[in-house]
């Protein structure tokens, strides 16, 4: 998800958006309909990764299911708190999934193509009296019936900024997740790093639009330690990962990469993973000044909705 800001001019102030009412509506809404069965508005959704590695899954409980299943709990994709917060610029306006001040959940309508996405941006002041709001939207998106997996863009414009969505919709897929562990050596000081994923689809050679593109050169940013950040590492050598979770054709397949550099070195390595419907996978990369073990968990995707007091 990118955030743009719109041209100077506007007060921050002002009273409150046609757009920051209907999020504030549909929050409202949300509580008055659901929150006795699946909780709070805040609460992430309780559906667990990895749920079906190891134990076996009735036909009605997981299946090969459309990524964006996610149902009446939503799924927190970016939050971020005020001590916390990240500093977008012109050259990075990209939200960075972790775990600008903030939240952006996803909600499933009984549609499974329509996906709605909540934004509550903040702008950073020098004390909390000064904090301004930045974004507040609830955007539905329909994404259509769909043979094959493929991205599509879309943009929603407000008061004060506009957000611009960049999603993937990925057929008959199942769960990954993804751990790298350091078994030799060690990540040098002064060295950036990069760790992300391309979940390859089944693309019958379709032609791109400007908003529809196949899935097969897509980054899955899992650590981005390019810039101030540093690669943190464990003392039992675990890499810590931004982000683990992805979804993956079951056609296709899940390719996982590790980028380092620093001064003239460059070095760039990878491993490719078949999906399955559950156990693990593991390989080793090897980097040179360290060689990491990289483990996908594999599960299907929950079908069954969840409530406040299901026992998982």
């Amino acid at each position: 998800m990118r955030m743009r800001a719109q041209p100077k001019g506007e007060d921050l102030s002002s009273d409150e958006s046609d757009e920051a009412n209907r999020a504030r509506c549909f929050r409202d809404d949300w509580e008055s309909l659901w929150s006795r069965r699946y909780g709070a508005f805040e609460d992430n959704t309780r559906i667990p990764s990895m749920r079906f590695t190891w134990n076996r899954a009735s036909s009605w409980d997981a299946m090969y299911e459309s990524a964006l299943q996610i149902f009446f709990q939503p799924s927190i994709v970016f939050s971020r708190t005020r001590d916390n917060c990240q500093t977008l610029t012109k050259e990075h306006p990209d939200l960075v999934p972790t775990e600008v001040m903030g939240h952006s959940n996803i909600f499933l309508e009984q549609s499974p193509s329509h996906v709605i996405i909540e934004v509550d941006l903040t702008l950073k002041g020098a004390t909390d009296s000064e904090d301004e709001k930045l974004s507040s939207l609830v955007v539905p998106i329909v994404a259509g019936s769909t043979m094959y997996s493929h991205m599509w863009e879309s943009a929603y414009t407000s008061k004060l900024s506009t957000v611009e969505f960049r999603l993937g919709h990925i057929v008959s897929s199942v769960e990954a997740t993804i751990f790298v562990r350091v078994t030799r050596g060690s990540w040098p000081d002064g060295f950036r790093g990069r760790f992300y994923a391309i979940a390859s689809g089944v693309c019958p050679n379709l032609p791109n639009t400007a908003y529809h593109t196949d899935v097969n050169d897509e980054k899955i940013v899992l650590l981005d330690a390019g810039g101030d950040d540093k690669v943190s590492v464990t003392s039992e050598g675990d890499i810590k990962l931004s982000r683990r979770v992805v979804s993956v054709d079951t056609g296709g397949e899940l390719k996982v990469y590790v980028e380092a550099w620093g001064g003239d070195t460059s070095l760039c390595q990878s491993k490719n993973f078949k999906p399955l419907d559950a156990g693990k996978g593991s390989d080793d990369i090897d980097m040179g000044f360290c060689a990491m073990d990289v483990t996908v968990f594999w599960s299907l995707i929950s079908h069954s909705h969840f409530y406040s007091d299901s026992v998982l």
